[in-house]
């Protein structure tokens, strides 16, 4: 029987304590009971959406969408996010043109500013279109939960909506 003290597992389906972080069940992490969360108001109207992932007591808010900081700087947003065999993979790209644009910089140097800028456009927008959903994913992979999707105009505020 569920009342206001508790609710269901999502995983077991064993009703728990509202206040549950972990099932005494099966012994894993819950998303936390929030005030639904993912209702819109008129007030949310033209922000962003936030997905919310958390696991033990560690929550990270990840902007669904594209991502700026992605676009700008790939190798620093890639380190930051801690996304290894990406930054790997970017900087072996990054070393094969140099070296291509460099040897067509020898005899055309207008060519080469125009392949370089060709090969690193195309890069740069895949890391801004698919960069957060790249993390998201390493996310998960690590075993944090999505806890919550929020509407809000920035990190800071989507984190205050979360915690209310």
């Amino acid at each position: 029987m569920v009342d206001n003290k508790t609710r269901i597992c999502p995983y077991c389906s064993k009703t728990i304590s509202k206040k549950a972080v972990v099932c005494r069940y099966c012994n894993r992490d819950v998303p936390p009971a929030t005030k639904k969360a993912t209702e819109n108001s008129a007030e949310d109207f033209g922000t962003k959406k936030w997905n919310v992932y958390g696991i033990y007591s560690t929550i990270e808010i990840v902007k669904d969408g594209f991502s700026w900081p992605a676009f700008f700087f790939p190798p620093v947003w890639l380190i930051v996010k801690r996304l290894w065999w990406i930054v790997f993979g970017y900087l072996i790209f990054f070393i094969l043109m140099k070296g291509i644009v460099g040897e067509l910089a020898e005899e055309n140097f207008q060519l080469a500013l125009i392949v370089g800028l060709l090969a690193d456009i195309p890069i740069r927008l895949l890391f801004g279109f698919y960069g957060n959903r790249i993390y998201s994913g390493k996310l998960r992979r690590e075993g944090f939960i999505k806890y919550a999707t929020i509407m809000a105009n920035n990190k800071k505020s989507a984190i205050a909506k979360y915690k209310k």
